[in-house]
């Protein structure tokens, strides 16, 4: 096959389709355990198989759930660590054991400390 038509290849769409089909179940309780949001999840999910697409060349793909699952895992971490850097998440059982659960003045009072603790 002539190299560059060989790098131009995508992997084909019913075998796309058909790794979509085997793995989204599973790929998608994967990164709920992995982020802890169905949202998040499925947008990563979503991704991961876009990243699939475009391979060049697919058949190098041996097993394509390990391909799959590794792009998942490598853009569950990018995203934890962009959340952890952020900062911008709250633990719920802090705010509960902290006692503010009720106040919403309170609790945005509570953030705003928080947020400030950290800038200093």
């Amino acid at each position: 096959m002539d190299p560059q038509k060989r790098s131009h290849r995508r992997i084909k769409n019913p075998d796309l389709e058909q790794v979509f089909r085997d793995y989204s179940p599973t790929l998608l309780r994967y990164l709920i355990s992995r982020v802890g949001s169905e949202a998040e999840a499925r947008d990563l999910s979503q991704e991961a198989y876009l990243r699939l697409s475009r391979v060049a060349d697919g058949d190098l793909i041996r097993q394509p759930e390990a391909y799959v699952f590794r792009i998942s895992a490598n853009l569950a971490n990018e995203f934890l660590l962009k959340r952890h850097k952020s900062g911008e998440t709250v633990e719920l059982d802090t705010v509960l054991e902290s006692g503010i659960g009720g106040d919403t003045d309170a609790f945005e009072q509570h953030l705003e400390a928080r947020s400030a603790l950290r800038r200093l």
